[in-house]
């Protein structure tokens, strides 16, 4: 039970951290590496995905993703955290808590709940299947993570003011509206403590000094196209909650909402259309570089007039909103891949080999260029003893032709 309690704390403080607080804002951007140095590293997210250059190699990422996610769950606890509207599965509780262990959960009817994100009841996970061949700092390739499955701690959405609000963009094309849906190693407990041991730059360095995959948590994200059609799923998000939800803690008590079906807010055809996978980070402070990004290629839908919803929601009971909510798109050495269907390159590989292959044809450019050189200066020389040799010959020659001429013409003139 303790542990249980620990684990749970553990969540919380991080969820905090990572999404809430009032040392940073989207309007500031440029000024987080100040007081959170992985921002500025060079394999930050969100991206512009460049379709043309991504990489179909079947050894490195399945192009089938394979969810297992519990439909048939619908309640789930509802979060204006300043930053963006944060969804987190929840059941109720079923009393074993006392006033030390409660996770401070009820709703206006004071019934306590309790979230379903640690790794022994989370209602969603799914294999890793996006694995880059690893390497160390001398250039050889390390063993297969043992980070093969991940669990879903909770969704929560970015959009903007206009046309515009999502974080990843395609080929420049930035949709109205993106969810993520972030999971962290199940080899762990939770978020918290996936991130309690990769809280800050030196701990990531120093794992990856080991060897260690440090890209221990793995995000989903799906774009959503604005239609004149309305999505069951964001009305049941915001009928009866909207107003509840308008600033972070504008009610004393959680906002629960029942009945959402997920099959709604993801599309039916998620698991075969592909999506675009590379390794990068937390798109908020503190920027953490540890995350498997999978930005699926199937789409949902959202009418316009729930999007104006979004736009109703603020970050303070000032009114300042919320929106827009999505960073602005970063540089990443990593390589982006197309796990989709297509045909594949096994032969293509990571940034790492391609270094090692140019290195490996300097040499062989320089050995070649030795070796015609060499060769140059050795028939040089081979002429030069040639030449020494030749010219006595010759002049000997040239003597006793001389010679015989004069004889044969003497004897000529003598028959004269």
């Amino acid at each position: 039970m303790k542990s249980f309690v620990f684990c749970c704390l553990i969540a919380s403080q991080f969820d905090s951290a990572i999404s809430s607080g009032s040392d940073w804002d989207y309007h500031h951007m440029d000024h987080w590496v100040d007081s959170y140095p992985m921002c500025g590293s060079n394999d930050q997210s969100p991206i512009d995905i460049p379709t043309a250059n991504a990489v179909n190699d079947d050894e490195i990422c399945d192009k089938y993703f394979e969810w297992d996610l519990n439909y048939n769950h619908s309640t789930f606890l509802i979060m204006n955290n300043g930053h963006s509207v944060v969804l987190k599965a929840v059941e109720v509780s079923d009393g074993i808590y006392d006033e030390e262990v409660s996770e401070g959960i009820y709703d206006e009817e004071d019934n306590e709940y309790m979230t379903l994100g640690l790794n022994e009841n989370t209602i969603a996970t799914f294999p890793n299947y996006f694995l880059p061949m690893q390497f160390n700092d001398l250039g050889y390739p390390i063993s297969t993570s043992e980070h093969d499955t991940f669990c879903l701690d909770s969704f929560h959405f970015h959009w903007g003011n206009d046309s515009h609000g999502s974080e990843h963009m395609v080929d420049h094309e930035q949709p109205p509206l993106e969810v993520h849906f972030v999971h962290y190693s199940c080899e762990h407990a939770s978020l918290g403590t996936t991130l309690s041991g990769l809280g800050d730059e030196d701990a990531v360095e120093t794992a990856r000094a080991n060897e260690e995959d440090v890209h221990q948590l793995a995000v989903v994200g799906i774009f959503f196209d604005v239609t004149n059609e309305t999505n069951p799923a964001f009305e049941t998000i915001f009928e009866d909650h909207l107003d509840n939800i308008q600033y972070p803690d504008k009610r004393g008590y959680s906002e629960i909402v029942h009945g959402l079906d997920l099959r709604e807010l993801i599309p039916d055809y998620i698991e075969s259309a592909g999506y675009y996978a590379y390794e990068g980070s937390l798109t908020t402070p503190p920027c953490t570089n540890i995350v498997r990004w999978h930005v699926m290629n199937a789409r949902g839908y959202i009418g316009e007039d729930q999007v104006e919803q979004f736009r109703k929601l603020f970050a303070d009971d000032f009114g300042s909103q919320i929106s827009p909510n999505y960073r602005e798109v970063q540089d990443n050495v990593h390589t982006v891949y197309a796990c989709m269907e297509g045909e594949s390159d096994p032969d293509v590989d990571t940034e790492e080999t391609d270094t090692m292959f140019y290195v490996v044809s300097g040499y062989a450019v320089v050995v070649v260029m030795m070796q015609c050189t060499f060769g140059a200066i050795c028939c040089w020389r081979q002429k030069r003893r040639d030449n020494r040799v030749r010219k006595p010959l010759v002049m000997a020659v040239n003597v006793v032709n001389t010679a015989g001429a004069s004889t044969s013409t003497a004897s000529e003139l003598g028959h004269h």
